[in-house]
């Protein structure tokens, strides 16, 4: 009878990793990590980039739709543009009654601007700004826009004072009264009007309005003397030639200017990012958007009288400014942030288009 031997296993066991062992599974442990930060790192670098594209060209679209929306306004005065002379007894604040009317609620101006040549020098020179606007901010190379235009819905006219600017009667204005805690916009203190009956025109500041007897009708008073952000009423007479008819109605005066400044927020390279502002009626400016660091414009010039622009220019050599009949503008628009390792690290794009002033063609 055979017997088989049955197999004999090894009591020992393995107690360790040799040195090679253990320095081949470091080597593996090190490319492995290696490789996971670098496709870390990769990543990251693509998802700045891509969120670095995406806030440029919001910040582009939303700040060009700022400035095309007002400039397509520009030169709106309702019935006034058919009137032959208006007459603005709107002048600064520290004038007198010979005083020129203020240049930012003067209608027939419908656009301007000035363009910083360099530190000291713009063109034309500086002589209408508000104070509020601060030139010495202004990038060299950029434009300053004016805009001025009637908005806001006719409410009826019924009268005003027979001599100098003092009191008109108006209708309530639209969601305007103690029913809705009486906001009037349009028709708060520091506003400019123009009341129009297609054949006469006055513009005047409001200084204060009272509430009537008549609950649907509204004083609106225009003083004289009284000063309200940088602007008063004239001492003359409100009317220069008789009066207005039955059929005059109000509009609210817009004037805004845009300008390119350092921003209120800070980045993470360059402190604080150039900004598109806003100032209205002269008011204290208001940031609209962050990451545009240049507003260039080329006027388009009509030369012909055909209503269509022959050449643009800019606004240092535009001819006669009632002619221009569009402008081409071009906004440069940055990340805010440093997304890349070139330069300063911010992407940059220009984004160009040409609007029509609609109310000039």
């Amino acid at each position: 009878m055979t017997h088989r031997s049955k197999p004999r296993f090894s009591q020992r066991h393995q107690r360790g990793l040799s040195l090679v062992e253990i320095m081949v599974a470091l080597l593996l442990g090190a490319i492995i990590t290696v490789g996971i930060v670098n496709m870390f790192t990769a990543n990251r670098a693509t998802y700045q980039v891509n969120m670095g594209q995406a806030r440029l060209q919001e910040n582009g679209r939303f700040a060009m739709d700022f400035v095309t929306a007002s400039m397509r306004n520009a030169g709106y005065m309702g019935c006034s543009s058919r009137v032959p002379e208006i007459n603005n007894v709107v002048i600064p604040a520290g004038g007198n009654n010979e005083s020129p009317p203020a240049f930012a609620f003067d209608l027939r101006n419908a656009i301007s601007g000035h363009r910083k040549l360099s530190a000291s020098d713009w063109e034309p020179d500086l002589v209408d700004l508000p104070a509020a606007i601060p030139v010495a901010d202004i990038p060299v190379g950029t434009d300053v826009l004016i805009l001025r235009y009637a908005t806001g819905e006719d409410v009826r006219y019924h009268g005003h004072h027979p001599s100098q600017a003092a009191v008109s009667r108006a209708d309530l204005p639209p969601n305007c009264g103690p029913q809705n805690n009486d906001p009037c916009p349009g028709f708060e203190q520091g506003d400019v009007l123009v009341v129009s009956d297609c054949q006469s025109a006055v513009v005047f500041m409001v200084t204060n309005r009272t509430p009537q007897e008549n609950q649907n009708r509204l004083n609106i008073n225009h003083n004289t003397g009284s000063v309200v952000g940088g602007f008063k009423n004239a001492d003359k007479p409100f009317m220069v030639v008789g009066e207005l008819s039955d059929d005059a109605s109000f509009l609210s005066i817009r004037s805004e200017i845009f300008y390119v400044a350092p921003g209120a927020a800070a980045d993470n390279t360059t402190g604080l990012p150039l900004a598109l502002w806003r100032s209205t009626g002269g008011a204290t400016p208001v940031e609209l958007v962050e990451g545009i660091e240049a507003m260039t414009l080329l006027y388009g010039e009509d030369t012909t009288g055909d209503r269509t622009p022959n050449v643009y220019r800019t606004i240092d050599e535009v001819g006669n400014p009632e002619n221009i009949v569009t402008v081409r503008v071009t906004l440069r628009a940055n990340s805010v942030n440093a997304v890349t390792g070139q330069g300063d690290g911010l992407l940059r794009r220009d984004f160009t288009k040409t609007v029509a002033i609609r109310n000039r063609i």
